[in-house]
């Protein structure tokens, strides 16, 4: 999901693109609530990222579902992901954790 819009908004988009990969995916979203159920919820910087992701996920074979929010002019917003775990991990792992605070470092005097 976009962490350049508000966290109320940001958990609203990342429910609704659960919502349509389910919809879309039914049989693969059955599958997988059947055997793995596994969930994590990242941020990425904006909407180019956002959608150079989707395409890089897309493209890679993935069962994935973007969600374009009507109420900010139809913007991407998030998308859900499932398929095969190692490819959707090398394209995914430099997101941080959605909502996960920068630690300020400590400066010794």
């Amino acid at each position: 999901m976009r962490s350049d819009i508000s966290p109320g908004y940001q958990l609203a988009m990342s429910v609704h693109a659960a919502s349509e990969l389910a919809y879309q995916y039914h049989s693969l979203h059955s599958l997988w609530m059947r055997d793995s159920r596994f969930l994590v919820c990242l941020a990425c910087a904006d909407r180019k990222e956002l959608t150079e992701l989707y395409g890089q996920l897309h493209y890679s074979g993935q069962a994935a579902a973007l969600w374009l929010e009507n109420d900010l002019n139809d913007e991407p917003t998030a998308f859900a992901v499932i398929g095969d775990s190692n490819k959707i991990k090398k394209l995914l792992s430099k997101l941080p954790l959605a909502f996960k605070e920068k630690r300020a470092l400590a400066v010794a005097a």
